[in-house]
């Protein structure tokens, strides 16, 4: 890391972890998305800093993911022509735009689930139900508590 600030070094120094637990990043998929105004040049400024820092270690993440057989990837979203995003791209006017590169991203990768969309907590409650006469009676009452649950919380979100 070759920050001049040693707050920033020691805010975002890399994790050492064992090559097993890396390993197991190379199974999934992995995306990671930065916006843009992010310093190309050491700063004084610690909030510059962190992101400049930041993005590097992104990319030599990336880099050691895949060259151990992972498929990891990283968007700048400038590249793609979205410019205006802070690190909360998903908060950003521009936010449909930003979906857009997500979900082609999950597309391209086999994740997209656009054949079964999620259909919310009422459906999972019905799904649930459905299977309620096959269960033993621990399975029951585990499987009740949950949907009372899921029945508390689809409450609260309607009447607040």
């Amino acid at each position: 890391m070759d920050s001049k600030l040693e707050l920033v070094r020691k805010l975002i120094a890399p994790h050492i972890v064992p090559k097993s637990d890396f390993m197991k990043l190379t199974k999934m998929p992995i995306l990671i998305i930065y916006g843009d105004n992010i310093s190309t040049k050491h700063s004084k400024v610690l909030n510059e800093e962190v992101w400049r820092i930041s993005l590097q270690n992104a990319k030599t993440f990336v880099n050691e993911i895949n060259k151990n057989g992972g498929d990891a990837t990283l968007i700048e979203l400038p590249k793609v022509g979205l410019h205006g995003n802070t690190h909360a791209a998903f908060a950003d006017l521009n936010n449909k735009e930003v979906l857009k590169v997500m979900t082609d991203w999950l597309a391209e990768k086999g994740l997209s689930r656009s054949d079964r969309p999620h259909t919310g907590q009422k459906n999972l409650i019905v799904r649930l139900r459905s299977h309620w006469s096959s269960r033993s009676f621990v399975e029951k009452t585990r499987q009740f508590h949950k949907i009372r649950q899921l029945e508390r919380q689809l409450w609260h979100k309607q009447n607040l």
